[in-house]
């Protein structure tokens, strides 16, 4: 293992072109991180690997009792994450699969008043989001006094979320 080459963040950033396969000339989806230390990075996927990332989240959903139908708001990532998701294809493509995504990152009043608004709006079965980021957004609606929204399905992605954590997030939804 130690004559394999350490790939790094910046490594990714500074070399992405010269890094993909010569020889590929298949379709790729681009993956990018929420950028949480500062400056987000990107990997390319083939179609193979961008159906079974899909078809693992499926699944997993599926053990926790949803479906492929069921309508999911994402408290995600930062305004830039969305930036991407603004155009007709993508807009359709969440009307679709009734995946909603938006923007906790940058956790106001304000803003949790408007993703409270969000949720109400939308009614999503599931909410799913960082550990932390749902956890910011509750503190924030019980201090306004915003009541809980019905949600059957509340998922802490990413982070760890001890009991206490856990607890916190079933009270308030």
């Amino acid at each position: 293992l130690d004559a394999f080459p350490v790939l790094t963040k910046s490594l990714l950033r500074e070399q992405f072109e010269s890094l993909k396969a010569a020889g590929f000339r298949g379709r790729t989806h681009i993956q990018h991180s929420g950028g949480s230390t500062g400056e987000p990075s990107a990997v390319l996927l083939d179609e193979v690997m961008h159906a079974w990332r899909v078809a693992s989240g499926w699944r997993g959903d599926c053990f926790g009792g949803l479906t492929a139908t069921s309508r999911f708001l994402y408290l995600w990532g930062h305004s830039s994450d969305l930036h991407g998701l603004q155009n007709f294809r993508s807009r359709l493509h969440a009307w679709v699969f009734n995946r909603y995504l938006t923007d906790i990152f940058t956790l106001s009043e304000e803003r949790s008043r408007q993703i409270h608004a969000q949720m109400h709006a939308l009614r999503p079965e599931v909410i799913a989001g960082y550990a932390s980021g749902l956890l910011g957004f509750v503190r924030i609606a019980e201090q306004l006094g915003l009541p809980a929204p019905a949600i059957a399905k509340v998922m802490p992605t990413a982070e760890m979320c001890c009991p206490a954590d856990a607890e916190k997030l079933a009270a308030y939804f």
